[in-house]
């Protein structure tokens, strides 16, 4: 059915600092509050506010950010902890919230989430919720409207309006079969994650682990990635312009692989336009010139590469038990492990066959999936030999001048590029003895091929000590000894 009460909505403008206050104090006095935002993005990193809608059980509001300009008391509201907030699929939501007020709305108590740990499947969109929960039938939404314009067209007021009046209602059904399932404290891990994730943003300075395909540069280039993406980060939220606007993914990935110095080097770049030269050329050539004076022992640690194909058994092993669980309490299966959770999981037990929960991993899923997965796990890679850290490589060993059966493992590829200068000096001039393809099933004579490949994927290079331990190895910096060296 339709809703008879469309029609007696009739939301209240607050379009003055001293009107936001004065209701502002009013709605902590509220149980809970519904709220959503209604924006406006195109060609910019940040998204344009254009209204901010909030309901009680009486009254929906529309807060005008293009006449308001002071968010304090609303920033008090959603910090309240004794009045709870009721938003539906809330991502861009917050960050509205975080961009105007500086706060976040707590506690958090996402109707989509909801509406997933209540058996109603995965991602419900609002309108269906509506339709499931409260029995009627909204009609379709006015979201790619121009919010910024003024007057809002009569549609866009309904909509806006009704996006609240019935999230307000929907709170009660909702908490009402959690409490009957026992899974109210499950939605508020869910959601006190989805909290702190937008409150830690990631800064600028880990960007690069974003940019695709980084995994794949050495560490001396992964240090120029690092300042390339820092340095977009920062200057997409100046200039308040999307990242493929000012630099592509692609374009970071070329210019931390072929590091070019000059103006005229640029063109050998793939993907770099003239007006890019032009506008961005000095300073890029200026930021590549100062990482790659970087000493070794700053520069960042390889990326984890993908999941090997070993690997496939495993994933498919935890996805099956996911499911089990899923259908057994009528969850979505993405539900009960994150895909990033499972790479994770997955990635913990790669080198020693020693599977661990990722930190990130709630009470409520290691509860669910149980400790006996973990134990599951470790038997399947030993008897698969799932143990790896990757399936093959080709190393160049290099012998120490200066002290007898010392030896240095490096990419054949990167040669001694990825090697500390500190360490070299200590090592003497390296004199190459012979390429040698590793495998984890190889043999080596004083050291685990396992711990050599991972140190040379993690680190770079591998450093093997000779069997006695002698004096002189006292003067060796910690850092430069491989876990599980010979000494």
């Amino acid at each position: 059915m339709t809703d008879r009460f469309h029609s007696t909505i009739s939301p209240l403008w607050i379009t003055t600092n001293e009107a936001l206050a004065q209701h502002a104090f009013a709605w902590l006095e509220q149980s809970h509050l519904a709220l959503d935002t209604e924006f406006f993005r195109c060609q910019t990193f940040y998204a344009k506010p254009g209204l901010i809608q909030l309901a009680t059980a009486e009254q929906v509001f529309f807060i005008d950010p293009l006449q308001v300009t002071d968010f304090e008391p609303l920033a008090k509201v959603l910090a309240a902890s004794h009045v709870i907030k009721v938003l539906h699929a809330c991502s861009e939501d917050l960050e509205i919230f975080q961009q105007l007020t500086g706060t976040l709305p707590v506690p958090l108590f996402d109707t989509q989430l909801a509406a997933a740990f209540s058996g109603l499947g995965p991602s419900v969109g609002y309108q269906r919720l509506v339709t499931e929960l409260l029995g009627i039938q909204l009609a379709k939404d006015e979201t790619r409207s121009d919010w910024l314009q003024r007057p809002l067209s009569d549609a866009q007021i309904t909509y806006a309006a009704l996006d609240v009046h019935y999230l307000w209602q929907l709170y009660q059904p909702l908490v009402s079969q959690l409490n009957k399932l026992q899974r109210l404290d499950w939605l508020q891990q869910e959601c006190q994650q989805l909290i702190e994730q937008a409150a830690n943003p990631q800064p600028p300075e880990q960007a690069y682990q974003q940019v695709k395909l980084a995994w794949k540069l050495r560490r001396s280039e992964l240090a120029i990635l690092r300042k390339l993406a820092a340095w977009r980060e920062k200057e997409v939220r100046k200039r308040d312009i999307p990242r493929h606007r000012f630099l592509t993914d692609d374009q970071l990935w070329w210019l931390a692989r072929i590091k070019p110095r000059k103006l005229v080097q640029l063109d050998k770049v793939r993907g770099i336009r003239k007006d890019q030269v032009a506008r961005e050329g000095r300073t890029i050539c200026g930021i590549i010139a100062k990482s790659s004076a970087e000493p070794a022992d700053r520069w960042p640690k390889r990326l984890p590469k993908p999941l090997p194909k070993s690997s496939k058994s495993l994933i498919t092993q935890v996805k099956k038990l996911a499911a089990t669980v899923a259908t057994t309490l009528s969850l979505p299966p993405e539900l009960v492990i994150r895909k990033k959770q499972l790479d994770a999981l997955i990635r913990s037990g790669l080198s020693d066959g020693y599977f661990n929960w990722p930190e990130n991993l709630q009470p409520w899923r290691r509860e669910l999936l149980g400790e006996s997965l973990l134990v599951e796990l470790r038997q399947l890679a030993k008897q698969q030999q799932c143990i790896t850290v990757m399936n093959k490589q080709i190393v160049s060993i290099y012998k120490s001048p200066n002290k007898d059966e010392m030896y240095l493992y490096v990419a054949k590829q990167a040669k001694l590029s990825e090697v500390p200068e500190a360490l070299l000096q200590l090592f003497g001039k390296p004199e190459h003895v012979l390429d040698l393809l590793l495998t984890p099933e190889k043999s080596l004579s004083r050291a685990d091929v396992t711990q050599v490949m991972k140190a040379i994927d993690e680190k770079g290079f591998y450093l093997q000590m000779p069997p006695a331990k002698e004096d002189y190895l006292i003067e060796l910096p910690e850092e430069f000894l491989s876990k599980g060296d010979p000494v």
